[in-house]
């Protein structure tokens, strides 16, 4: 894929291709609108180049920017936005190719669970924010909760065990998938 989902840096569109596609940044978002751009520029084709030759991204890190403000507090404080954004690009993609919302659909589900399964999210002091982004995910699941519902077990499986391989490998999940996703889908 894209290697990150959620930020725009480190990729390179055709211009043929997004206009084509009509493939723009939502007028409504002011946070989190590159990853409604960027699940969309994902959804409306399969051929995905890694550029590997040389650098082509520099990147200076900056401790006082508003995503590392307070000890990284943005990234909890704006996780509902952030679903917000992935809701408009699923209502798009369900529209215009509805063949791409099962697997995004059971992947942002745990890409959801693994999240907020982090030692980070798990802290008590991240408590009201987690419940707030369950909360807002829960919310958006109903509206796709068909795609989810009809994929095969063995499907959903191997959509995990991605999500597991790329997001948690520092520490063991304190609650089921199963357990998870009931709670707060109930």
């Amino acid at each position: 894929m894209f290697g990150s989902a959620t930020w725009l840096f480190g990729k390179a569109f055709r211009i043929r291709y997004l206009n084509s596609n009509n493939i723009r940044f939502h007028e409504e978002l002011r946070v989190h609108e590159d990853s409604y751009f960027l699940s969309l520029a994902m959804a409306y084709t399969d051929k995905v180049r890694k550029i590997t030759a040389g650098v082509t991204y520099l990147w200076r890190y900056n401790g006082k920017s508003m995503t590392r403000r307070n000890d990284g507090i943005y990234a909890y404080e704006q996780a509902v936005q952030f679903i917000n954004a992935v809701d408009l690009s699923f209502i798009r993609i369900s529209r215009d190719n509805p063949s791409q919302m099962p697997y995004k659909t059971v992947q942002f589900t745990m890409y959801n669970y693994f999240s907020m399964h982090t030692p980070e999210w798990m802290a008590d002091d991240k408590k009201e924010y987690r419940d707030k982004a369950e909360m807002a995910f829960a919310q958006m699941l109903q509206k796709y909760a068909q795609y989810y519902e009809n994929a095969p077990d063995d499907f959903i499986r191997g959509v995990y065990n991605e999500e597991r391989a790329k997001m948690f490998s520092l520490g063991i999940e304190t609650e089921t998938f199963y357990d998870w996703f009931k709670r707060i889908t109930s």
